[in-house]
């Protein structure tokens, strides 16, 4: 393909996910919006209540995996802060695991672990969507002045659940001081305050440090 200009691993033909994808400014190819729109992952039930209903139908005829419910079923626990169960979900079928790197990316995040390298949150930071939040969390090595904006990754913080917001908001808080964006990081601790819940200690100590 010789008009195929390659600049990085992501613009691999064989990388691209659908044509719903959209290139931001810098040539990030940004995945389709519900792709790790984790606040539309669950509700205000109860976790007992979801899960159940995630794993209605796991199991099919000839005692196979159904890949759409256990692409569901990873996601609730996702939803809920799990992500060694996500992972161990994901495992039961290795095509399916295959399939979901963001998923297996993400899960580590959740249990304050680093993902992979190369995985495929990596270089959305302008997508204007959940991804940018997401992309930040998975950095190891976040680097002074390398964030261009961080007005995607604080929209998406304040759209999650409470109990999400208050896993993840220390994380950003962190990486933004990383990336050199204070204010930012300030922005992201803050939106704790609009929460009616009891902020456990490590999580009040973050946002004292942070005020």
């Amino acid at each position: 393909l010789a008009n195929l200009k390659i600049t990085t691993s992501r613009d691999l033909p064989e990388t691209f996910r659908d044509f719903t994808e959209i290139t931001a400014s810098e040539g990030q190819v940004c995945p389709p919006p519900t792709t790790v729109a984790l606040s539309t992952w669950g509700d205000r039930r109860s976790f007992g209540e979801q899960l159940a209903e995630a794993r209605s139908g796991l199991i099919g005829e000839f005692d196979k995996v159904n890949p759409e419910v256990l692409i569901g079923l990873a996601q609730t626990y996702l939803y809920f802060g799990f992500g060694a169960e996500a992972r161990s979900v994901l495992a039961l079928d290795p095509e399916v695991k295959k399939s979901a790197p963001h998923l297996i990316a993400m899960a580590h995040i959740m249990d304050n672990e680093t993902p992979a390298l190369q995985n495929p949150l990596v270089g959305l930071s302008e997508c204007d969507d959940d991804s940018a939040l997401w992309t930040i969390l998975a950095e190891p090595m976040p680097m002074t002045g390398a964030l261009a904006s961080p007005d995607g990754a604080l929209r998406a913080l304040n759209a999650l659940p409470a109990h999400l917001r208050v896993a993840l908001a220390p994380k950003l808080n962190d990486a933004l001081i990383a990336y050199g964006a204070p204010n930012a990081a300030s922005s992201a601790m803050r939106s704790l305050d609009r929460l009616s819940q009891t902020l456990p200690p490590a999580v009040k100590m973050a946002k004292a440090k942070a005020n």
